[in-house]
This record gives structure tokens, C-alpha cells and sequence, in this order.
């Protein structure tokens, strides 16, 4: 068991998690974004995907999850918040990684980043799904732009959780997409709602 799991209780400060060094500006085009080289040296590999985490529990097989965020802070995060639910399979800290990583390790879910060293999560989501390396991704995130999410969905995308919700929704997104459904974080369900309240109470509409 890693150190994670032994230190699981111990909840992780998503709300002080730095947001992307790069805005909505920064995603390119799909194809510019999927199509990319392995980096990183040998000893950086083997740390990337060498870490299998307590793959049964209570008589239930747990679904592999692969992380993938350029911030390693986060993923040892993650992997403390997830690590008595899920099957950690492994984690990427590089944009030229997540693609090999996700092939190699051939989780359930993969849960990326908006943006990995610049390149847009959505694309390595809709890239991930097309070639059907998992079954669903889930893209944590700090930006809560309407079009961003517009476009994480019409991806395939099935799951959109803020970082600062992490802490309290992830476990939920996680088992929701593992069980066919979708899940957005709730304060977009509250905003979309909101919106409909609004639209419905407005003169002619």
C-alpha cells in the first residue's frame, strides 16, 4: 500500500491547488494537440507508471484510474483522495506521456487536467475515447467557462468537476461516468438551473 492510502485520512487542501499556468486561449486545435512524442527519461517512465494501488475491496473489483495533471503535488493528492475507492493504476506529468500512459496501462477512467504543460485536457480526452483506451474521462479543472464545458461534453466527455469541489464531488463523478452516467460539478447543475429560472420568469419566454 502506498503512502497515500496510509495517509487517507489526512483530506487534501484542494482549495489551495494553483490554477493552470495557461487560459482558454492556450488550447489549440485537436490534431495539434494528440498528435505527440514520449519524453522524459527512463526513470521518469518508470515512476509514471509503476504505482498499482489496492486493486479489491469488499468483494468488489475497483475501476482503474489513470491521473493525469503536469502538477505532482496534485497527484499524489489525488491519489490520497482516491486511493480506498479506486484502483490508482498510475499517474502523467507530461503532456508527451498521457497518451503512451493511458495505451500502457488500459484503465476504466482517466481523470486529465484542462491543461497539461499547455495542451488542452478536452483534446487528450477526445483522442483517449476515440481510440478507445477507457471508457470515460474525467476533466478536473480550475476554469469554469460555459464554452469550455460546452466543448469538454461535445468531446464525449463525461465527467466536468472544479478543483475546488474535488475534495467533496470526485468519488461521486467517478462512480456516476463508472456506471455509464455523466457528472458535472454541482455548482454548473445550480448555474444551469439558475439559468432556466431566469429564462422562464423573463416577459415572453
Amino acid at each position: 500500500m502506498s503512502n497515500a492510502c496510509r495517509a487517507q485520512k489526512n483530506i487534501p487542501n484542494f482549495m489551495n491547488w494553483p490554477k493552470e499556468k495557461a487560459g482558454p486561449a492556450a488550447f489549440g486545435p485537436a490534431n495539434d494537440s494528440v498528435n505527440l512524442r514520449i519524453t522524459g527519461n527512463a526513470s521518469t517512465a518508470t515512476r509514471i507508471i509503476g504505482r498499482g494501488i489496492n486493486p479489491e475491496r469488499d468483494g468488489r473489483t475497483k475501476a482503474r484510474v489513470v491521473l493525469a495533471d503536469d502538477n505532482r503535488a496534485i497527484l499524489d493528492e489525488l491519489e490520497t483522495l482516491l486511493c480506498s475507492e479506486f484502483e490508482i493504476a498510475g499517474s502523467v506529468s507530461e503532456a508527451g506521456s498521457v497518451l503512451q500512459v493511458v495505451f500502457s496501462l488500459k484503465p476504466n477512467i482517466v481523470i486529465c487536467d484542462l491543461d497539461i504543460n499547455g495542451f488542452s485536457g478536452i483534446d487528450f480526452g477526445h483522442a483517449i475515447l476515440e481510440k478507445r483506451l477507457c471508457a470515460a474521462v474525467i476533466i478536473l479543472t480550475m476554469y469554469n467557462e460555459p464554452d469550455l464545458i460546452y466543448r469538454a461534453l461535445q468531446a464525449g466527455i463525461r465527467g466536468y468537476v472544479f478543483k475546488v469541489d474535488a475534495g467533496e464531488e470526485l468519488i461521486t463523478a467517478l462512480y456516476t461516468v463508472e456506471a455509464g452516467g455523466q457528472y458535472l460539478s454541482r455548482s454548473i447543475a445550480a448555474r444551469t438551473r439558475n439559468g432556466d429560472a431566469e429564462d422562464q420568469s423573463s416577459p415572453g419566454g
